[in-house]
Formats: structure tokens, C-alpha cells, sequence
């Protein structure tokens, strides 16, 4: 007997339902606060356009980060990070100051700063974080999915970290507020801490993963090239190192330094001939970029990087290529290394910089380092077990000269981020600072993204059988078939996250490889258990 497939029941069309009646208030209302805002703005800064204009611009900041995916605020924001000049960072030794200045100021400094107000201690960078932060919990609250198309969730053990960080932050700073420490101090200690996990966790919100990596990465070699043409112009007007020492700030060693590893690893990953011609012609420019500004600190920066690289590059011809030329330059680099350590050639520069690094006899910074990174030890050994907390400053074993009247925040913040975090926090809460998943998991996120494992392919293999069962059981009744589909999508999704998280991303961990693993086998045997 011939069987029919029975009818599909879909459900009941649903009528339009006539929107409600909206009120026309807010809009004046707004009109009428920007007019007062505007009026304000005019009596506040003597008649200054850009004072004026202020309250226009903050609403319409305000206006687009509402309306606009939260991801596009948040890339121009980072740019700008990389860009602008900011009040206190010397750019130029302070005999250069750019367009830029004014903004870079009202972003990343203290509003008092341009605005005639003491209370306004905080920066306009705060400001945007809070108005993220509350945009985020509004669309999370109302599940709307303007930020979640193509959206992948972060590696969970970093933003785990990231969570972590905050709770240690805080309560290292109750901890040191009843040891009796300073509230003032301990606050900008908290803030040059607070940072780093909030700004992550708030971009693991508003990026999508995979599909704005590569967004990120010309976002950063832009704003190299633009830092590094503005550090060779001022270079040119200023040529001599005496009377010029920098040529920017302190802080593009690291991003000439980022984009640097950026072409390097595309060399390494994707040796195409388009890689070539764009390594080829930006490798000049960020290299010239750090001549330029003469920094030391760049170029031990990028040793770490190419060690760094070294070691996670998997045993090919280019790697065995490394080695013997390393083995053989070796003796003469020792030689070289030898024959400059005393001298003043201009042959020998790179020698004199290396020595510089590392003998405080020949560099008077050298020496500040040494002696105040042994007076964190100090400081640790003090409070092996539960830190000092914040709002103390660090032990001083050796006295160091007194530098709070240009910085005030030397005794509380000093250079080594590392030393002065085991000197404030306990030896168990520094295990939850943020940088050491940034350190810790991109090797072993680069060997899981190299690789695909027995595991992945038996999942691929159970999800194109189920495809072909699914397809065959949807022939023989309607409900099979909806039940077939429902469970295709779920194996679908949960492949689809799993590869992204391991192959694109490489962020494998086994809590990962065991759950996806579970439901992918399971789903993939639900149709015979039916």
C-alpha cells in the first residue's frame, strides 16, 4: 500500500497589529536640551566654537553609539587610541603639538584638563567605557541582534581571567584601604589596572571574533603608518638626537613593534606573493619609524617577538633554514659583539645599544631600573603572601632621587608593571592578572589552529552520516522530518561554533574538545535511538 506524506500543519497567519499611538514629547525635549546645553557651552568657554559646538557632538556621539552595531565605536575608538596626541606623553619632547592634540587630550586625559572644572577628574575615555558597558547590559536585557550576526564567543578561559582581575582589583584595594593606604593613590593605582580586563571584556562583546580580525589588524597597521610618517617628519625638523631624543612618545615602540609581528606572521602563515609586495613596502616604513623615535626599547621588543615566533613555528624548511643560519653567524656575532663593547663607532651602534639594556655603568636609566625593581623585590619579600595592597608605595631598600615633584605617582606607580603587581597584590592574585592568558595561550592557540584532529574529522564524518539518515527519515512523514531538521540545526550550530573556536580562532582548550565532542557524537546518534 502506497503511503502519502501527510499535509504540513503550518501555523495560524497572525494579523498586523497597529502600532501605539507614540508620544511626540521626547523629541522637543531634546531639541530644548541641546539648545540650553549649547547656550550653556557659549557662557562656559568665553564664546569658543569648539566649546559651543560640544554638546551637538556629544549627542551625536551619544546617537550613533546608541543606534550604530557597537562594533564600529568601538574599531574608531581604538584607532584614535593608536592616533591622537595626548597631553602628558611628551610627543616630541614637547616641541611639536598637532591637530590632534585637543581631541586626544579630551579622550584619554582628565576633562580638567580642558575643561575650567576640578571635579572633573575623570576622562572622556571613562565616560565612553560606562556608556558601552550600558549599551551592552540594555541589548543583552532586550536580545536584540545588532551585535550578535556572525558573532563568536570569546575563549572562555580569557575572559574568565579578564573576571578574575576585576575581583582581585578589588579587593586588594579594600585590603589596602584597612591597612590604612591612601584613597587617592590607591585609585590610580586601581586605573592603570582596570584597564586592560574591562577594555577586553567589553571588545569580546562588541567584535564579532573571526570575522573583524582582519578589520583589527589594518586598523593597527593604519595607525602605524601614520604614527611612523609623523615620527620622520618631526625626525627631519629636528635631526640631531640631542637636541630631539624622541621623535614621538614612548608608547609607539609597542605599536611599531605590533605591526612588525603582524607582517612577520603573515610571511610566516601566508607566504603569497601579494604578503610579499605588502611586507616589502611597509616593512621600510615601521622600521623607519623606530629609527626615527630612538628607542632602545623597541628593539628589545621585537627580539622578543622573533624569539617569541621562533618557537612556535612547527620544524619546516624555514625554520631549519633559521637555525643553521643562526649556528653559523653565531661566531661571528660573538666577535662583532666583542670587538664593540667599548667602542664609540658608529659601526658598533646596535652593540652599544644592546649594552645599554643590560650595564648600568654606561646608562644612567639602567641604573634607575635596577635599583627600583630591587626595591619591588623588597617590597614583595615584605608581604610574601597577601601583598601590601594598594594606596601604599613600594619599600625603599635604596633610596632612589626624588622625582614626585615632576611625578607624583612614581613612588606608587613605577616603570615594572610586572614587580610592582607582586609587590601589591598577593602571590596568589597575580595569578589572575590579565596578562598572563595573553602571554600564556597564543602558542598553544597557534598549535591548535595548525592543526585538525582526529576528533574534528570523526565529528565532520557523524555530521555528513546524519545528513544523509535526517534526509532519508524526512521522506516517510512530516514530523520526522521536522524533527530531523531541528536536530540537523543543532549539530549545525554546535559544529559551526566549535570549528570557528578551534580552526579560526585557535582557541582549544579540552573543556571545549570535551563538550563539543559529547554533543556532536550525541546528536549524531539521536536518530537511531528514535
Amino acid at each position: 500500500m502506497k503511503r502519502t506524506l501527510p499535509a504540513l500543519r503550518l501555523p495560524p497567519r497572525m494579523e498586523p497589529v497597529e502600532d501605539a499611538p507614540r508620544s511626540v514629547l521626547p523629541w522637543p525635549l531634546v531639541v530644548g536640551g541641546l539648545g540650553l546645553a549649547t547656550i550653556a557651552a557659549i557662557v562656559v568657554g568665553n564664546g569658543s566654537p569648539v566649546i559651543a559646538l560640544a554638546p551637538c557632538l556629544i549627542a551625536l556621539l551619544v546617537w550613533g553609539i546608541c543606534v550604530l552595531p557597537l562594533r564600529l565605536p568601538m574599531l574608531a575608538l581604538l584607532a584614535l587610541s593608536w592616533t591622537v596626541e595626548i597631553a602628558g606623553d611628551a610627543f616630541a619632547m614637547g616641541k611639536v603639538q598637532t591637530p590632534l592634540y585637543l581631541l586626544g587630550t579630551m579622550l584619554f586625559a582628565k576633562l580638567n584638563s580642558t575643561i575650567p572644572v576640578d571635579a572633573l577628574v575623570f576622562s572622556g575615555f571613562d565616560i565612553l567605557l560606562l556608556l558601552f558597558a550600558g549599551v551592552i547590559v540594555y541589548r543583552h536585557g532586550k536580545r536584540t541582534q545588532i551585535d550578535r550576526i556572525a558573532w563568536v564567543e570569546a575563549p572562555r578561559p580569557i575572559w574568565q581571567c579578564a573576571v578574575l582581575a576585576l575581583v582581585a582589583l578589588a579587593w586588594m584595594t579594600a585590603f589596602g584601604l584597612a591597612r590604612g593606604g591612601s584613597g587617592r593613590w590607591a585609585m590610580w593605582q586601581v586605573i592603570r589596572h582596570l584597564y586592560l580586563p574591562f577594555v577586553y571584556l567589553m571588545m569580546g562583546q562588541a567584535l564579532r571574533g573571526p570575522a573583524d580580525v582582519a578589520t583589527v589588524g589594518k586598523i593597527v597597521l593604519g595607525a602605524g603608518i601614520f604614527r611612523s610618517a609623523e615620527a620622520l617628519i618631526v625626525r627631519q625638523m629636528f635631526p640631531s638626537v640631542d637636541t630631539l631624543p624622541h621623535a614621538t612618545v614612548h608608547h609607539d615602540s609597542v605599536l611599531f613593534v605590533s605591526c612588525l609581528a603582524i607582517l612577520l606572521a603573515m610571511l610566516l602563515e601566508r607566504p603569497t606573493k601579494r604578503t610579499l609586495k605588502i611586507a616589502a613596502l611597509l616593512l621600510p616604513v615601521f622600521v623607519g619609524g623606530m629609527i626615527a623615535n630612538n628607542r632602545r626599547l623597541a628593539w628589545g621588543q621585537l627580539a622578543m617577538v622573533a624569539v617569541f615566533f621562533f618557537f612556535i613555528m612547527p620544524w619546516g624548511r624555514v625554520k631549519r633554514v633559521l637555525v643553521r643560519t643562526l649556528v653559523i653567524s653565531l661566531l661571528p656575532l660573538l666577535v662583532y659583539t666583542a670587538a664593540g663593547w667599548s667602542s664609540q663607532a658608529g659601526i658598533f651602534a646596535p652593540v652599544r645599544t644592546f649594552r645599554s639594556l643590560f650595564d648600568p655603568d654606561v646608562d644612567g636609566s639602567t641604573r634607575w631600573r635596577d635599583i627600583e625593581n630591587y626595591d619591588l623585590i623588597q617590597t614583595f619579600k615584605q608581604n610574601p603572601l597577601f601583598g601590601s595592597g594598594f594606596g601604599h608605595p613600594f619599600f625603599e631598600a635604596v633610596t632612589l632621587p626624588s622625582v614626585t615633584r615632576d611625578y607624583e605617582l612614581e613612588p606608587y606607580v613605577p616603570h615594572n608593571s610586572v614587580l610592582v603587581a607582586l609587590g601589591d597584590l598577593s602571590s596568589r592574585d597575580v595569578l589572575h592578572h590579565p596578562g598572563l592568558p595573553l602571554v600564556a595561550d597564543p602558542g598553544r592557540a597557534h598549535r591548535g589552529a595548525r592543526r585538525r584532529s582526529r576528533a574534528d574529522l570523526l565529528c565532520d564524518a557523524r555530521l555528513r552520516r546524519s545528513r544523509f539518515r535526517h534526509l532519508g527519515s524526512g521522506l516517510h512523514g512530516g514530523d520526522r522530518l521536522r524533527a530531523g531538521g531541528e536536530d540537523l540545526r543543532r549539530q549545525r550550530s554546535v559544529a559551526g561554533g566549535t570549528a570557528l573556536l578551534t580552526r579560526r580562532t585557535g582557541a582549544r582548550s579540552p573543556e571545549v574538545d570535551r563538550f563539543a565532542g559529547r554533543r556532536l557524537l550525541g546528536t549524531a546518534f539521536a536518530g537511531r535511538v528514535r
